[in-house]
């Protein structure tokens, strides 16, 4: 069986290149997220509206990292770019609510009326389906 992938996405060719030149940054980018699961462990006893809240942020931005990480090293960067932009912005919820925590509830009712309006939305796109 031969250790070559059977297919390949993105562009395998400039992965060391890209990494080379921004190592440094990818490290750090490895750090944080090694981290992460120690954070959303430390606070998984608080059963609280912001800390489930935070950490689903946190979660997300995890992840995120990731996609950003994908498409840089692939040399992609308007898409990562679009990423760390909704990263940033959850970024500044998730401030915003440690700062206000009375803010979660309307958080959250906001989450749903936006969730709403996507069903609704796809209702009208695709009637009785």
């Amino acid at each position: 069986m031969s250790d070559k992938p059977s297919a390949i996405f993105a562009f395998p060719a400039v992965w060391d290149e890209v990494f080379k030149e921004y190592a440094d940054v990818y490290r750090a980018i490895d750090k944080v997220q090694l981290i992460v699961p120690d954070l959303i462990k430390a606070t998984q006893d608080d059963k609280s509206e912001l800390m489930v809240v935070l950490r689903s942020l946190t979660s997300a931005n995890d992840m995120s990292m990731t996609d950003v990480v994908i498409l840089t090293g692939n040399r992609r960067g308007v898409g990562s770019m679009k990423i760390a932009r909704s990263m940033f912005e959850v970024s500044i919820t998730a401030g915003y609510l440690e700062k206000n925590p009375a803010a979660t509830d309307l958080y959250l009712d906001f989450t749903h009326i936006t969730s709403w309006r996507y069903v609704q939305g796809y209702e009208r796109m695709y009637p009785g389906e």
